[in-house]
């Protein structure tokens, strides 16, 4: 068994050594990625420095609970880049082409949604891990040009301008709904809109001609006069009154605009763990970046987040104690944490002791 006394000096030339961060980050950059967030007990501020003026990172502090707990979010991204706009020349009127938005130097295309209720009403029949997948229409997107995985969903019928963007090099996001546990991708009612490099607007109402009325004149009868004979030959005549005239009046019709749905927020859920020490056992070979993974289970999670440091992220998880792990790890339903260990440098995640379980409630 190791001493408490080489515990602490194992552990202290890791932290001073950066050893644990280089792992996390040539992890991400196999991942594609181009950002990480390292919780504060496995660097500080000393840490943050070095990373700073020796090797170039881009550090930002950020503390919790009245700034007991530190995290440290590392970026080594490209600054975003812009295509120039053309002159026009004075003597033509040119149209100007919309310059292609980017990210971080990715050319993105823009979607819009016309959800249907009838694709509302289809999604039924999901039980179990999907019980809260009834109801809604899902679209996903590998690379939303920042190189994240990006998510939305949709549980009422209506317009969305507030869709999704997707790299111009990965093509359409995955579209549908859950039926009795099965996603859905054809047959759809609901529009899934590539409007190109264009931000989507809401559609434009055709305003309705506002009628004047009409005024209606009615014409005043001529009075008849009936002549009275007496004997003393006096004549009196008796006029008839004249009716007034009373306008008819076309209602004026007030069109009401159609409001704008918004997009629901992500759908999250937790994860149960049972690690066993065959799986821990079996974690071995591994050297250099991966050297921090021997005897470790790890779960790998993109745009998640555990209760001790709720900041969204995608990061490594490891687990070096066998036993039971509940609603230990917390991500969207669309983001399914990788499960596995390193053996030789390689990640295994298939034929494992240890299990990882969906659990729909969210404790934090």
């Amino acid at each position: 068994m190791i001493s408490a006394a080489n515990s602490l000096t194992g552990s202290t030339q890791v932290l001073t050594g950066l050893t644990y961060i280089n792992n996390v980050i040539t992890a991400a950059t196999a991942n594609g990625q181009f950002e990480v967030t390292i919780d504060g007990i496995y660097m500080d501020d000393n840490a943050a420095s070095v990373l700073y003026n020796t090797y170039g990172y881009t550090v930002t502090k950020r503390t919790y609970d009245m700034g007991l707990y530190p995290s440290y979010v590392i970026n080594w991204a490209p600054a975003p880049t812009t295509t120039p706009t053309p002159s026009v020349t004075a003597t033509s009127t040119l149209t100007p082409t919309p310059t292609p938005t980017t990210f971080y130097g990715v050319t993105v295309n823009y979607y819009c949604y016309n959800i249907s209720q009838t694709d509302l009403n289809n999604a039924t029949g999901n039980s179990g891990p999907y019980a809260n997948y009834n109801g809604v229409l899902f679209a996903i997107v590998r690379d939303n040009g920042a190189h994240q995985v990006q998510s939305a969903t949709f549980n009422t019928a209506g317009f969305y301008t507030n869709g999704l963007t997707s790299a111009l090099n990965i093509g359409d996001p995955q579209f549908g709904y859950y039926q009795n546990n099965v996603f859905i991708t054809d047959g759809l009612s609901s529009v899934q809109i590539n409007n190109g490099n264009i931000p989507c607007i809401p559609p434009t109402a055709t305003p309705t001609p506002t009628v004047t009325p009409t005024k209606t004149n009615t014409p005043t009868p001529t009075p008849s006069v009936t002549p009275t004979l007496t004997p003393t030959q006096t004549t009196t005549s008796t006029p008839t009154p004249t009716p007034s005239v009373t306008p008819t009046l076309t209602p004026t019709h007030t069109n009401t605009p159609t409001p704008t749905p918004t997009v629901p927020p992500i759908v999250y859920q937790s994860y149960d763990y049972q690690v066993s020490g065959t799986d821990l056992a079996l974690a071995t070979g591994n050297t250099g970046i991966y050297s921090g993974y021997n005897g470790a289970v790890v779960a790998i999670v993109t745009n998640g987040y555990n209760c001790s440091n709720k900041t969204v992220r995608t990061f490594t998880y490891p687990y070096t104690s066998a036993g039971q792990y509940l609603e230990w790890l917390i991500s969207p339903v669309t983001n399914v944490p990788v499960f596995g260990y390193y053996r030789n440098n390689v990640l295994v995640t298939t034929g494992l002791v240890s299990t990882q379980t969906i659990n729909p409630a969210v404790p934090c």
